[in-house]
C-alpha cells in the first residue's frame, strides 16, 4: 500500500501522541478542499444538517463548520469521510481506497479535542453514531493533547488554520495559472515567429 503525505503525516502525529497537530492537519486538508471544490464542502455541511449554499462566502461556510464541529458528531465524520476521500491510498493492484482505519481515527481526533467541553451523553452519542468508533486511541488524555485550551480559542485556531490552507491553496493555483499562461505564450510566439519565417522563406524561392 501506498500513503500519500496527508496519510503519511497523519500516522506520524498519531505515533508521536501529537494529537494537536493531527487535528491541524485534519484542518487544511478542509481548506484546501474548500479552495478545490467549494461544493464538496457545502455538501459536507448540507448532509450534516447544517444549511449552506454556494453562494455563502468562504469564511461563512469555514465560520458554520467550526461553529458546528463540537457538537455535530455527523459533522465530524463526515469531515473525516471527506478528508480520506480525498487522499485514497494506492494499493499493491493499482487500485485507490479509503483507508477505514484512518476515517476513524481523524473522527476520533476531532471528537476527542472537543471533550472537555461538550457533555458526555453528546460525546456517547457521537460514538454510537459512528458506528462504535470510541474504542479509543487517546481515551483520557484530552488536557495532554490540546493543552487545556478553551473551546473558544479552540475554535479560532481551527478556523485561523483553514483559512491559511485555503489561502495557499488558492496562491498555488495562482501561481501554476500564471505560469501555465506564460508558457502557452511562449510557445504561441515561437510558434508565430516560426510561421512569419517559413512565409518569408516560400515568398523569396517564388520570386
Amino acid at each position: 500500500m501506498l500513503y500519500n503525505d496527508f496519510c503519511s503525516e497523519f500516522n506520524v502525529c498519531l505515533e508521536k501522541g501529537d494529537y494537536e497537530s493531527a487535528d491541524n492537519l485534519i484542518s487544511r486538508e478542509l481548506g484546501s478542499i474548500l479552495a478545490k471544490n467549494k461544493t464538496n464542502f457545502v455538501d459536507l455541511l448540507k448532509e450534516s444538517g447544517i444549511p449552506a449554499s454556494r453562494s455563502n462566502s468562504n469564511l461563512e461556510l469555514i465560520n458554520k463548520f467550526v461553529d458546528n464541529v463540537p457538537i455535530n458528531a455527523k459533522l465530524r465524520l463526515g469531515a473525516s469521510l471527506l478528508v480520506n476521500s480525498q487522499n485514497q491510498e494506492v494499493q499493491f493492484d493499482g487500485k485507490k481506497s479509503i483507508d477505514k482505519t484512518n476515517v476513524r481515527n481523524c473522527y476520533r481526533v476531532m471528537t476527542n479535542k472537543y471533550s472537555n467541553f461538550v457533555s458526555p451523553d453528546v460525546i456517547a452519542s457521537a460514538v454510537q453514531t459512528a458506528g462504535q468508533l470510541g474504542d479509543t486511541i487517546i481515551k483520557g488524555q484530552q488536557q495532554k493533547k490540546f493543552g487545556g485550551l478553551d473551546i473558544a480559542k479552540q475554535r479560532e485556531a481551527q478556523r485561523a488554520e483553514i483559512m491559511k490552507a485555503l489561502a495557499e491553496k488558492k496562491k498555488a493555483d495562482a501561481e501554476a495559472k500564471s505560469k501555465t499562461k506564460k508558457i502557452m505564450m511562449i510557445v504561441g510566439g515561437s510558434l508565430l515567429g516560426l510561421v512569419v519565417i517559413t512565409f518569408a522563406v516560400l515568398k523569396l524561392k517564388k520570386k
